[in-house]
């Protein structure tokens, strides 16, 4: 009869709550009846609870608390906590999950765990910032200004127009090399600066990558947006006048140019390159 070691049994009840995992099962809203499994699944889960006897609740009780248990506390915790959870629900009329039942119970009955630590507002609100704009000029990230623009896409009303303009700076690849990146991290600071200044409350920026950067017009078609975008050129060639450093733009329109994410993107962006090609300092759309 084959054996099987421990190592090859950890493995073995890796793969088969990986699986699991896969096809979105929690494993443990499973073993709560939060989610009821097939018989297959059910199968799965009885072969690795019996082959982990010695561990078992209290691997359970360590994914949802970080907090570790013998397993004789744990089997006795787990059963509480499936009956704190049964008598919350039903006074609530709603199923709290195995989660909140754990932590309620755990932390506010037994006292066995410690509130969880609270972030403060300020630091709260500056790690959401950072998660979702560039550190340097403090414009959306490129991730974050995607999700913008699909969720525009995606969300669109009737008769919704908008522009993706697609911006690079003229001469700042030549000025970055000569005088040094510190130099030109502020010219790309002082640009964002110019930037945000020229563009209306309703509108959103982005830092794209390197000297590129990627505006959203709301509510504007081509011809008003190059108005807006042409101040904000104007501005950008006589603050920079001393150091030779112009703008160029592309501006794709929703949905005459392109009517997804993709070929916004790639239209303001053949666009932008056919406006440096062609002498730059100039916007070019349809």
């Amino acid at each position: 009869m084959e054996t099987i070691n421990t190592e090859q049994k950890e493995i073995f009840d890796a793969d088969y709550f990986k699986k699991l995992e896969q096809d979105g099962y929690r494993i443990i809203d499973i073993i709560a009846g939060d989610v009821t499994p097939t018989p297959e699944q059910q199968i799965i889960i009885d072969k690795v609870s019996q082959g982990n006897q010695d561990t078992f609740y209290s691997d359970i009780l360590y994914k949802l608390t970080s907090e570790r248990f013998s397993e004789e506390e744990a089997k006795k915790l787990w059963n509480e906590i499936l009956k704190h959870k049964y008598i919350v629900s039903e006074k609530l009329g709603r199923n709290i999950g195995i989660h909140v039942a754990t932590l309620d119970y755990l932390e506010n009955i037994k006292n066995l765990i410690e509130v969880p630590k609270i972030i403060e507002e300020t630091k709260f609100r500056k790690t959401l910032k950072f998660a979702s704009t560039d550190p340097l000029t403090g414009l959306l990230n490129r991730r974050i200004f995607m999700e913008e623009l699909k969720n525009k896409i995606k969300f669109k009303s009737d008769n919704d127009k908008f522009c993706v303009i697609m911006l690079d700076l003229d001469g700042f690849k030549n000025f970055n090399d000569k005088e040094g990146h510190q130099a030109g991290d502020i010219i790309l600071q002082e640009f964002a600066g110019i930037l945000k200044q020229g563009l209306r409350e309703q509108d959103i920026a982005g830092r794209y990558g390197g000297d590129e950067f990627i505006v959203l017009l709301n509510n504007t078609d081509k011809i008003n947006a190059v108005k807006i975008i042409d101040r904000i050129r104007i501005n950008v060639e006589q603050e920079f006048k001393s150091i030779n450093i112009t703008l160029c733009a592309g501006i794709a329109e929703f949905p005459t140019d392109a009517e997804d994410l993709s070929g916004l993107i790639s239209e303001a962006d053949n666009l932008l390159y056919n406006a440096k090609q062609t002498g730059r300092n100039k916007i070019v759309y349809k």
